[in-house]
């Protein structure tokens, strides 16, 4: 049947040829009848020969051989097996650790009370001040204000009088010695200090780390202040606590 079918195929084709070259050989009017016609019956009888073809044939799967017992008769035979060779681990080569080089942080741990003097007499003169009679005292901790340019000229107000005190409370003489000392404010203007006598002490000019080298850290903080490196209240801890410590660490002890 499959062979009668394939042959109405291969006929079918012929007369599509026919039809579309030259309908009125096979008495039809138009190419677009004979496409239609012959195109159908074409494939039509394709379907019927792939319908009439015979499935194919399934290779049988051969099974797995069954797994052969290995026979437990004892023979004279003296089989030697080769020991398995052992490739040991590969030995892993200790990494040296990386050498982390210590560096200096200087950390105020403290708060400081600021602008409450415990004594006003017989204060002890030297680098730094007498925490008894000079701790600090605080003006603002606003950052714009302090970082605005010619701030500290409009808030600079200690008078002759003041200076006096704070040699007496020293025990230094004024008139004699004020020109080898500036009464410098500790916590200073340009962050956030106080004209306040407890933010007030005599330093020397005259000992190696002295006004000058403060004056150094003094714009150093500001500028860490102002930049955004450190916040107005760690300068002013820094500063009132021990202003030489954190100025060495710093590298700004010049």
């Amino acid at each position: 049947m499959r062979d009668i079918f394939l042959a109405l195929f291969l006929l079918s084709i012929l007369a599509l040829i026919i039809g579309l070259g030259k309908p009125s050989l096979l008495k039809l009017k138009s190419r677009k009848k004979a496409g239609l016609v012959f195109g159908g019956s074409m494939i039509a009888f394709f379907i019927l020969f792939g319908v009439a073809s015979p499935a194919p044939a399934t290779t049988p799967i051969a099974s797995a051989p069954e797994t052969l017992i290995a026979s437990t008769t004892t023979t004279d035979t003296v089989v030697a097996i080769a020991p398995a060779k052992i490739t040991p681990p590969p030995t892993s080569v200790p990494v040296a650790a990386p050498v982390i080089k210590s560096q200096t942080v200087v950390q105020s741990t403290s708060t400081p009370t600021y602008g409450v003097q415990t004594k006003t007499s017989g204060c002890v003169d030297g680098v730094l001040p007498d925490p008894a009679c000079s701790p600090g005292a605080v003006l603002t901790t606003d950052i714009p204000t302090v970082c605005t340019v010619g701030y500290t000229k409009t808030v600079r107000d200690v008078s002759v009088a003041t200076k006096e005190e704070v040699f007496a409370e020293y025990g230094i003489s004024y008139s004699t010695e004020h020109s080898n000392y500036e009464v410098d404010h500790i916590i200073s203007l340009e962050i956030g200090g106080s004209n306040d006598i407890s933010n007030l002490y005599p330093e020397s000019y005259l000992i190696p780390d002295g006004a000058r080298v403060k004056d150094v850290f003094e714009n150093y903080l500001h500028r860490q202040v102002c930049s955004g490196a450190m916040t107005i209240q760690e300068a002013q801890k820094e500063i009132s606590t021990n202003w030489l410590q954190y100025a060495t660490a710093a590298g700004e002890a010049k």
